[in-house]
């Protein structure tokens, strides 16, 4: 998700300026191995990288769970929550610009 965040942001000129906001979706799924850790912990200092470089907050709705079944349980309640955050960021920022 990060890499997808920092493609955009490297392939779109004035990146910052194009976006007041942006959501980022999606599960990273406990299996057999440390590398659920390792994917999980990368992706969320993925997301902030992309907000510290652009300088576009980006709302963190990347879930970790065990199962894919706890995965699509949470979806949507997690994706509308993020999608009210980045609203509210969003208008603050443009308020913020205009001060």
């Amino acid at each position: 998700i990060p890499l997808a965040l920092q493609a955009l942001a490297l392939r779109t000129r004035g990146f910052g300026r194009r976006y007041d906001a942006l959501v980022a979706l999606g599960a990273v799924i406990r299996g057999d191995t440390y590398h659920f850790e390792v994917v999980a912990n990368e992706s969320a200092r993925g997301i902030v990288e992309v907000q510290l470089e652009t300088g576009v907050p980006v709302a963190n709705a990347v879930l970790t769970t065990s199962t894919e079944e706890q995965a699509r349980a949470r979806a949507a309640v997690k994706g509308a929550e993020a999608a009210r955050a980045c609203v509210a960021t969003g208008a603050a920022v443009v308020v913020a610009a205009t001060l």
